[in-house]
């Protein structure tokens, strides 16, 4: 539905934009039908300030005493232009729906190409699930972009229109009309930057909330054996109180532009009348005229007000572009332009290979050489804070900053094309879970004719026959990605059993499945032991039973490779009576 093309215009406000740019930037999107909008509200203002001249005829008619075909042409012409008016508000609101459907789907899919995509350095520090929350603001944008979509045009065209039709009976109103816009101008400059401020504020506290809250939730069995704790209502009434402090210096601002409302209404209501009646008792208007200048006066000031009460829709609006910019612009990984992709066993070369997640802090590889021959099988061996997943990481090409050369069949890894090189990647991590979604999306990923006997296989092979015939829907069945009722050592089995039916040129894992139950690991393991050489395997393990598996052992310390050992010769390593079986 949306190109990429689309895609990266979106993005093309960076992070670092003032919120006001991203409206404009956000404006030019929607450009063809926010001109649309425009032309349907100029249309609609000028029908609307016609209705007072349509009356001020009439009520020379009827002053005349005699009814004709022309009055009943002017009141027809009145009805018709009233019922134009409100076909042009449905237009209009049927342009607004358009343009929030196309918003929501634009940004959904943004969101969809870029997640996979992320720049992992620089999300470090970020929870990535509470910042999705940001994806709500996508409901406030689409509300109050409408809303100044239908009531800021229509408004600022009456002002203008308005204040134009009042002019022609005279100069005194233009002069008050143009001094009128001066002072709203400067009024809502030097109230916009307080307010906006003080709206990001209040929205920093509520999502402040909702992390808390969502930590609440994550912990629930710890602080649910631990009620008298005061912690969870300690962090709550301390956010609480931070949130109403900056809501009632929000709402002061509001206030203020409230009271400025009435101020205007009422010096807009008093001057005008009192020049107006001073022109009509000094014969410079009639009767109808006067009335038209009064029906002028009330449109001018309803449409002041709309202006002036929008402000709020207005900072809601900026301060949700605000947030919503900080899942749209996080970083993409960046991209090499080699189009290469792998069909047999790789060759994996790192040489001087240096990586730290952020420069203040301490190296997690640390000048690292390795080379992996073709089909050859690689157990990386080392306990807490080793360093192996993160290498794993490294050879897959999570991250872009590191020092030292990374080569992949002798070319180097960041000038692959990093979708074509993942198509050529099968690995497994840790800290992967199950999503919430079906049992077959879960294994298969979205995979094209995915090879059923070899699944059921795969699922034989990690003892989950019973696991699956018991579910009522059997593959149909949503899967829960708390744990709350799939146990770990039945989740990490689905993950290995995906990661068998993937089977590509270079598998990395750290081993998940031999941990908490042995007998199915060890048929796991062995099944490995089938590829026949079809791939290059690295797989981060403590399992002995593994290490036999394998045709050489690495073992690591604080980032370091410590020894490369054939597997007889890690046998008799210290290291080894160590590890479980």
């Amino acid at each position: 539905m949306f190109g990429l093309q689309t895609i990266n215009e979106i993005m093309a406000a960076g992070p670092s934009t003032h919120p006001i740019n991203r409206l404009f930037h956000l404006i030019q999107l929607e450009g063809r039908d926010i001109y649309h909008i425009y032309f349907y509200s100029i249309l609609a203002g000028l029908i609307s300030l016609s209705l007072p001249l349509g009356v001020q005829s009439i009520i020379s008619f009827l002053m005349g005493g005699t009814l004709s075909a022309s009055l009943v042409v002017l009141i027809t012409i009145v009805v018709g232009g009233t019922l134009l008016n409100g076909a042009l508000q449905v237009f209009k609101l049927r342009i607004i729906e358009r343009v929030s459907q196309r918003m929501f789907s634009r940004i959904a899919y943004n969101l969809g190409y870029r997640i996979p995509r992320l720049d992992m350095q620089s999300i470090d520090g970020y929870h990535l699930p509470e910042l999705m929350n940001r994806f709500f603001e996508v409901s406030t944008i689409q509300k109050s972009f409408s809303k100044i979509l239908l009531d800021f045009p229509t408004a600022i065209t009456q002002i203008l229109i308005g204040l134009i039709l009042l002019s022609v009976y005279s100069q005194v109103f233009l002069l008050f009309g143009l001094l009128l816009i001066l002072l709203l101008l400067i009024f809502i400059r030097y109230t916009a930057r307080l307010g906006l401020q003080t709206s990001l504020e209040e929205s920093d506290h509520k999502y402040s909330m909702a992390a808390w809250l969502e930590e609440l939730s994550r912990n629930v069995f710890t602080f649910k054996f631990h009620l008298n704790e005061k912690l969870p209502l300690t962090m709550t009434s301390s956010i609480v109180e931070r949130y109403l402090s900056a809501r009632n210096k929000h709402f002061n601002v509001l206030q203020r532009q409230y009271l400025a409302v009435i101020i205007f209404k009422v010096l807009i209501t008093a001057v005008l009348l009192i020049v107006g009646t001073a022109l009509f008792i000094n014969k410079q208007l009639n009767l109808g005229q006067f009335i038209v200048v009064d029906i002028v006066i009330i449109l001018l000031a309803d449409s002041i007000e709309k202006v002036i009460i929008n402000m709020d829709g207005v900072y809601d609006l900026l301060t949700s572009l605000e947030k919503a910019s900080k899942i749209g612009g996080l970083s993409i990984q960046s991209e090499g332009n080699m189009k290469t992709s792998f069909v047999a066993p790789v060759k994996v070369q790192l040489k001087d290979v240096s990586f730290k997640y952020q420069p203040h802090m301490p190296f997690i590889v640390k000048d690292l050489n390795l080379q992996v021959e073709p089909g050859e099988r690689i157990a990386l061996v080392g306990f807490n804070e080793a360093g192996r997943g993160t290498l794993l990481k490294l050879i897959a090409g999570t991250f872009d900053v590191y020092s030292g050369s990374i080569r992949v069949n002798d070319l180097p890894l960041q000038t692959l094309d990093q979708e074509l090189f993942r198509e050529s990647l099968s690995i497994l991590l840790e800290k992967e879970t199950l999503m919430a979604t079906t049992l077959w999306d879960n294994l298969t990923l979205g995979i094209e004719n995915v090879n059923q006997d070899e699944l059921k296989k795969l699922i034989h092979i990690a003892g989950l026959d019973d696991y699956v015939s018991e579910l009522s829907l059997g593959f149909d069945t949503k899967m829960d990605p708390t744990l709350l009722r799939v146990s770990r050592h039945v989740s990490h089995r689905l993950l290995w059993c995906r990661w068998m039916l993937d089977v590509k040129p270079l598998m990395m894992a750290e081993d998940t499945w031999t941990k908490w139950d042995s007998f199915h690991g060890f048929r796991m393991t062995n099944h490995m032991q089938t590829l026949q050489r079809k791939n290059t395997l690295i797989v981060s393990t403590t399992s002995r039973h593994l290490i036999q598996t394998c045709d050489r052992v690495i073992t690591m310390t604080h980032g370091e490779i410590g020894g490369i050992y054939t597997k007889e010769e890690f046998s008799s390593h210290n290291w080894y009576n160590k590890l479980r079986e």
